[in-house]
């Protein structure tokens, strides 16, 4: 009894700290009135796995941050940012897109945007779609993207963004003298 009310407890208190992770639309800053300033402190959060992959060629050199792979005898350089990757925006736009930084690098972002019918939540951009496989920039370099990226929505944790600080202090009362 007493390690089943242990592990009750332990459980609770896991799922109190654990993310209030929920799609980021673009309804989020309108509602809240949040400047550019405050979006670029936001924890953004990535809805599944990206999977980024070019061919590489002998006389391609650089290579980025990926693995490199062989698929039917040809070199292939992976970039994976798995599902829950944080980022933040490290730029804006005026028609609402961000360049979401996913690693250490300047150049390591990514575009997301509000598409008006899914909601407006922001999904990653590409600047070429070729039915689900899209062209994105990542690190200076092209890369297409896996079918399944093209569902890609950013996420945050609402527990973070409604918190509140309060400065508070209790008046202590004044006599007569």
């Amino acid at each position: 009894m007493r390690n089943l009310l242990l592990l009750g407890f332990a459980v609770l208190m896991l799922s109190s700290c654990s993310k209030n992770l929920v799609p980021y639309s673009a309804n989020l800053p309108e509602s809240n009135g949040w400047s550019e300033s405050q979006i670029e402190r936001i924890q953004f959060y990535t809805s599944d796995d990206i999977v980024l992959y070019r061919e590489v060629s002998e006389s391609d050199t650089r290579i980025a941050e990926g693995k490199i792979k062989f698929e039917n005898g040809r070199e292939i350089e992976e970039v994976v940012i798995r599902k829950g990757t944080p980022g933040v925006a490290i730029w804006q736009e005026e028609d609402q897109r961000y360049g979401i930084a996913l690693d250490k690098g300047s150049e390591q972002f990514l575009t997301f945007g509000p598409n008006p019918e899914r909601k407006r939540r922001y999904y990653l951009l590409a600047s070429d779609w070729e039915g689900k496989v899209g062209t994105v920039t990542y690190n200076g370099i092209d890369y297409k993207t896996s079918q399944q990226s093209a569902n890609v929505y950013l996420m945050v944790d609402m527990r973070k963004i409604r918190k509140t600080d309060v400065n508070s202090k209790v008046a202590r009362g004044r006599t007569v003298k």
